[in-house]
């Protein structure tokens, strides 16, 4: 029946030239809406306005400007027509025919990049009839495209975000659904973080930054080869640090056993007052400047000082969590220093998630080696034995012997 909806090219009916408020106004849409919720399945009658008229609507240009904020918005609600348990053949059948368009769309290079990216971020947003959970048939073509380099690097992120989406709540569902989520999307992690040569860095560090975010999301259920991934990227200095605690922070979730705990540890304190010597800097070239003013300055350091307490919140957690389950500090024979380095980096980005000055950071600074043990002073060399100067043989003739 879809089908036959199409022209004899087999791409979607041109959209016809109409806005979106004519078509959410019009009787037909009305009369589509009585039929999603009264119908048993969808008739040739409600396929055709769908096809050839509702979902082309996303591609129209007249509808540009709204094509986010309101046409995909839109699109996305018609799931809610139906109510919980009712008619489930026929909200299958609606969400199926609304993504499979939606992933043909997204895979026309010959379209422009703001319909792709729209049309994949709706079946990413789709989400199954309890309305709380995304739709179990977006997985894989969601995966597929992430997971293809022929198609255009926005729209592999694109589909990412609606990945994300199936890993949380593939975690929330339980182990069995982590290892489901795994088998399908694991190539598509894998791609996320091995970019192709040539791309552009930023399009690049998006990608590697989605795949560490599933990750960390899997916790020990990611595969083994993601896990390898995120310890080479965060030991490897001539990375960004966002990505590098990203990476962590997928190293003390996955709890690995073939990763040096004592290593991690180190790398995360080293990381960590690096970070704060630059804002120290930071603060510092801002006071001196001529023409910087405190007040000047202070929205870009709240918002420098709120993504620095992320970034020692998340250390913190790669090292032990808050809630005592993840991080390294769990495979350490001896944890409490490192325990110790995670409570202290948290304190630290709570003090300067609070007061967005140069005090916060030097207190957090002073936390941080107050965190170290005191060195043990150097063993002083134990001293000579004198030796006792020889004595001549006394003389027994002497008087005074």
């Amino acid at each position: 029946m879809v089908a036959c909806l199409r022209d004899a090219s087999g791409q979607p009916a041109e959209p016809k030239v109409q806005t979106w408020s004519q078509v959410d106004q019009s009787n037909d849409m009305k009369q589509f809406r009585d039929n999603l919720r009264l119908e048993e399945s969808l008739g040739r009658e409600s396929l055709a306005f769908l096809m050839q008229t509702l979902l082309p609507q996303l591609e129209a240009p007249v509808n540009r400007e709204q094509i986010d904020r309101v046409v995909r918005r839109r699109l996305r609600d018609l799931q809610n027509v139906f109510e919980v348990g009712r008619n489930p053949a026929v909200f299958e059948q609606f969400t199926k025919a609304l993504a499979d368009f939606m992933v043909q769309v997204a895979r026309d290079g010959k379209k422009d990049s703001i319909v792709r990216v729209n049309a994949v971020l709706l079946v990413g947003e789709l989400n199954d009839a309890s309305k709380s959970r995304p739709w179990e048939g977006s997985l894989e073509p969601l995966a597929a495209i992430v997971a293809d380099q022929a198609v255009s690097p926005e729209v592999r992120i694109a589909a990412a975000a609606g990945l994300q989406r199936h890993a949380d709540a593939a975690r929330q569902a339980g182990p069995q659904a982590e290892a489901g989520f795994v088998e399908k999307a694991a190539a598509a992690i894998m791609a996320l973080l091995a970019p192709p040569a040539g791309l552009d860095p930023d399009a690049a560090a998006w990608m590697e930054t989605d795949g560490l975010a599933m990750l960390r999301s899997l916790g020990a259920a990611a595969p083994a080869g993601g896990v390898a991934t995120a310890a080479r990227i965060f030991k490897d200095r001539s990375r960004t640090a966002d990505l590098r605690i990203r990476a962590g922070a997928v190293i003390g979730a996955s709890k690995a056993k073939d990763i040096d705990p004592a290593q991690v540890v180190a790398e995360v304190e080293s990381l960590a007052v690096s970070l704060l010597q630059a804002e120290t800097r930071a603060i510092e070239e801002q006071r001196s400047a001529a023409d910087a003013s405190e007040k000047k300055d202070e929205p870009v350091r709240r918002q420098a000082h709120a993504r620095l307490a992320w970034r020692l919140a998340t250390l913190g957690d790669a090292v032990f969590s808050d809630d005592t389950t993840g991080g390294v500090a769990t495979l350490m024979p001896e944890p409490t220093a490192a325990k110790d380095l995670a409570r202290k980096l948290r304190q630290a980005a709570s003090d300067v998630a609070a007061t967005a000055n140069a005090e916060a950071v030097g207190r957090a600074l002073e936390r941080l080696a107050a965190a170290k043990p005191a060195p043990e002073p150097e063993p002083k060399p134990e001293p000579k034995p004198v030796q006792p100067t020889p004595q001549p043989e006394p003389d027994p003739n002497d008087p005074f012997k």
